[in-house]
């Protein structure tokens, strides 16, 4: 973004959210500003435009998107955009915006996706090539409630299966 853009002079200039409409190619050009266009609009207007565009222009703003926002959209879109959009979104992504929903809501668009997309998602992205289980995070619970962690402090662990790829 060059600061002629910033200072209001772009392709923006003038123009509404909806005279705008995201088109895919504003979408694919500027998916920056895009996303603050879409953080700007209701719920409900976001969505309904937002439904009208190919996942692949969606794909290339949403990053850009407060999870929290990105949720509410989620949340809002129908299910027949729901499902491909969430079969391509980077899993970062997908973890980030289904966590700022409520649990019933989150089970319900998981559930969306068919068992082979699941596993084909799992397998291609989750190291250990499945979903993880709530027991599997209790069992870390318990032990970090227990006496025998009592001088754990202050640590991050994991419970992902491998997701989270560190650089470090």
């Amino acid at each position: 973004m060059t600061s002629r853009h910033a200072e209001g002079h772009g392709p923006m200039h003038g123009a509404s959210a909806v005279d705008i409409a995201l088109t895919r190619k504003f979408l694919l050009d500027y998916p920056r500003e895009a996303a603050l266009k879409i953080e700007a609009m209701a719920v409900a207007e976001a969505a309904a435009t937002l439904a009208m565009q190919p996942v692949y222009a969606l794909l290339s703003m949403w990053r850009y998107l407060l999870p929290s926002v990105a949720a509410d959209i989620l949340d809002a879109l129908p299910e027949e955009h729901i499902r491909p959009l969430m079969a391509e979104l980077p899993p970062q992504d997908t973890v980030r915006m289904l966590g700022q929903l409520e649990e019933s809501r989150r089970m319900q668009l998981l559930a969306i996706l068919n068992e082979p997309v699941r596993k084909e998602f799992a397998e291609r992205h989750i190291p250990v090539g499945r979903f993880g289980e709530p027991e599997e995070l209790a069992c870390l619970a318990v032990f970090l409630a227990s006496p025998i962690a009592g001088y754990i402090s202050g640590s991050v662990i994991p419970v992902d299966g491998g997701l989270r790829r560190y650089t470090f």
